[in-house]
């Protein structure tokens, strides 16, 4: 049924889109291209918005199908996703900074004078 005008407007007032994709899909670019046309049938604006892509559950798959699941997305989508494992909390601090760096700039904090960002600082 899509993604609902109720949700597109409340991720409107965010800085920046964490684009989480279930790795053990069939078709993770399928899934992120049907994400990525709703958001621009909804808005022009929503759509130039920052993301961070995820692959998730990257623990279910073995290396050789992650690796060319991988490359896959990078080729068709010129895009490199962060692979990671919420469940198994792989990388996801790696996410955080990336969403964090995104989220400071968007607000003109210099993120060069920062310290690594922490699990502890996740909230601003």
């Amino acid at each position: 049924a899509g993604l609902g005008t109720r949700f597109l407007g409340h991720i409107e007032r965010c800085a920046v889109l964490l684009h989480m994709i279930d790795v053990t899909a069939e078709d993770p670019v399928a899934a992120y291209k049907t994400v990525r046309a709703e958001l621009k049938a909804y808005s022009a604006e929503l759509a130039k918005k920052p993301e961070v892509i995820a692959f998730n559950k990257v623990d279910a798959l073995d290396d050789k199908a992650l690796e060319k699941k991988l490359k896959a997305f990078t080729t068709k989508v010129k895009k490199t996703p962060l692979a990671i494992s919420a469940a198994g909390n792989l990388k996801i601090t790696e996410v955080m900074r990336a969403l964090m760096k995104i989220i400071n700039t968007s607000r003109g904090i210099d993120t060069t004078a920062k310290a690594a960002v922490t699990t502890d600082e996740w909230h601003p």
